[in-house]
């Protein structure tokens, strides 16, 4: 009776220490998956802030930029061009990605607009037309851009 007494401890000892190695399993995988939504949303938190104060920045140029004359165009789109350059350069989660072009492609269009008009190689009403609708489609870039609050679902 003693020996089916020691098989019967010696199963419980083994399956104590599996339940309490599948509880330790269970809980550092709910610990790692904390960890990683956590790191996940600070870099959406982070690249969401960098895109914005990149377009604040755009923003600001552009308004500069539109109100210098035509001969002295050159240093505010070399301006404008840092910036798209510096949004290129951001590395941003997969997420964003799609609103990262939307904010690059509208910078890109001001950017014609801009460097057209500054060539002034068009009839005026041609440019004035031109210009418009490269305005036209920076805000629709620039709308959809925006959009990117609902890209990256976060959950904490």
């Amino acid at each position: 009776m003693t020996r089916t007494r020691n098989i019967g401890v010696s199963t419980l000892a083994v399956i104590g220490l599996l339940l309490i190695i599948g509880l330790g399993y269970t809980g550092w995988t709910a610990y790692k998956k904390a960890q990683d939504r956590a790191a996940f949303a600070a870099a959406v938190s982070s690249a969401n802030e960098k895109l914005d104060k990149a377009k604040a920045q755009w923003v600001d140029a552009l308004t500069i930029a539109t109100s210098t004359p035509r001969i002295g165009l050159a240093v505010p789109i070399t301006n404008l061009q840092k910036i798209r350059q510096e949004v290129q350069a951001l590395d941003v989660p997969q997420c964003l990605s799609e609103s990262k072009g939307h904010l690059i492609k509208g910078m890109n269009e001001g950017l014609d607009g801009m460097l057209t008009f500054m060539r002034n190689d068009m009839h005026k009403y041609e440019l004035e037309e031109f210009t418009q609708n490269k305005a036209k489609l920076m805000a629709a870039s620039f709308a959809e851009y925006s959009k990117k609050d609902t890209a990256c679902p976060v959950k904490k």
